[in-house]
């Protein structure tokens, strides 16, 4: 049973506001609690207040977790590489999706985000390929910075999509009839796949990378994503950091501020989700 009983409005946004400087500089894994977190700013419930406890005692035992790179072998692995996916009408009052994307370079992540769409689509397909959309801007912008600060030369950027309705939208011309209701802003992707410039991979939703930014996952599967994304132990902590890291404090988090998700659509449709790390 969900408890409409408030909490002071205040505390609540300082607490938010503290959380979502780890989660947009330091710590990937907050992005999707801080994003519904951050949706109630104006009308926090003690399930909500909760779910922020819950991010905070998991930050307490992971301390020592820091993001780190590392060298990579380039002929087994691209030097950088996104993935990006999208809940499908995540939000039960307004229905609006929720995207998420990471980059991996250096063996480590060095940009994502969480966020709620603009507006609420008519399928996965197209919920997906509005986030892929997101996600390639994002790439052209960090080839152009990496083309910039370094001396190697950037060519085309992988992006794992685990939807192979939306890789076939973004490369083939002849479904324009289906999907003409699309914005043009979002079919520009196409341009550039053919240009080369962006090449989709599948990958499978088991393996997919920015799952933790876009709905709840397991225990397990977060452990594994933090695992991949190199987010571990600074090097004067011996052991492995994945033993000591307690991630069912944050997924309890999920759970207890999804419950808490019982606002009519006027009451929140003024909170925004919007957790994207300042690369």
């Amino acid at each position: 049973q969900r408890s409409t009983e408030q909490v002071p409005t205040q505390l609540y946004q300082s607490a938010v506001a503290s959380l979502m400087y780890l989660g947009t500089d330091t710590r990937p894994g907050l992005a999707f609690a801080m994003g519904i977190a951050s949706v109630y700013l104006s009308c926090p419930t003690v399930h909500h207040w909760k779910g922020v406890h819950h991010v905070m005692r998991y930050l307490n035992s992971t301390q020592h977790v820091s993001l780190t790179l590392v060298p990579v072998n380039r002929e087994k692995k691209p030097a950088m590489y996104g993935c990006t996916d999208a809940d499908c009408g995540a939000n039960g009052a307004t229905r609006r999706s929720i995207s998420g994307y990471l980059f991996m370079h250096g063996g480590g992540v060095i940009s994502w985000s969480s966020k709620r769409q603009m507006s609420p689509t008519l399928s996965s397909k197209e919920a997906e390929y509005m986030a892929l959309t997101r996600a390639f801007k994002e790439a052209l912008w960090l080839q152009i910075l990496l083309g910039e600060t370094s001396k190697e030369r950037v060519g085309t950027t992988a992006l794992h999509v685990d939807n192979t309705s939306c890789m076939a939208l973004a490369k083939n011309s002849e479904a324009q009839e289906r999907t003409t209701h699309v914005d043009i802003q979002y079919h520009f992707l196409r341009h550039h796949v053919a240009l080369n410039r962006v090449r989709l991979q599948y990958c499978p939703t088991g393996d997919m990378l920015a799952d933790m930014l876009t709905n709840r996952v397991t225990r397990a599967k977060l452990v594994e994503v933090l695992k991949a994304i190199c987010l571990g132990a600074r090097e004067s902590i011996k052991g492995d950091p994945c033993n000591t890291m307690d991630e069912k404090h944050l997924v309890d988090s999920h759970k207890t501020l999804e419950a808490g998700n019982g606002k009519k659509e006027k009451d929140i449709a003024r909170g925004e989700s919007n957790i994207e790390s300042p690369m």
